[in-house]
């Protein structure tokens, strides 16, 4: 927990969010040790939706809890946003199925794979 704290605020990007999201993931009902770890988590991953560049924040699209009321706002904003791969993004998210925070992810994740993983999102773009 401790380095995905540290890796949330010092990286950028990807990192950044891959970082948040797993301390969301860490503190499904934080403690009051935690809780400012999620807030801040939570927090990062509105941030990125909202201004990160186009990768980034459907990256975060993808992975922020869709119960958090920031993550809510961030993902209405982001369904109209100019961005055209921002808002579909955004909409699929908002429309998609209810469930764990991680349906979205999950359901593109390939059969058996062990992890969630993002095979279009690449660094060369």
């Amino acid at each position: 927990r401790r380095e995905l704290a540290w890796a949330m605020e010092n990286a950028r990007g990807g990192a950044r969010i891959a970082a948040a999201f797993g301390l969301v993931r860490a503190t499904p009902n934080p403690s009051e040790a935690t809780a400012a770890d999620a807030a801040a988590a939570l927090a990062a991953l509105g941030d990125a939706i909202e201004t990160g560049t186009t990768q980034d924040r459907i990256f975060a699209i993808l992975v922020a809890p869709r119960g958090d009321g920031r993550i809510r706002e961030a993902l209405r904003k982001a369904s109209d946003d100019p961005d055209q791969l921002v808002a579909i993004a955004a909409l699929a998210r908002r429309l998609g199925p209810r469930g764990d925070t991680d349906s979205a992810a999950a359901a593109m994740a390939p059969e058996g794979a062990p992890s969630i993983t993002f095979p279009f999102i690449s660094s060369a773009t």
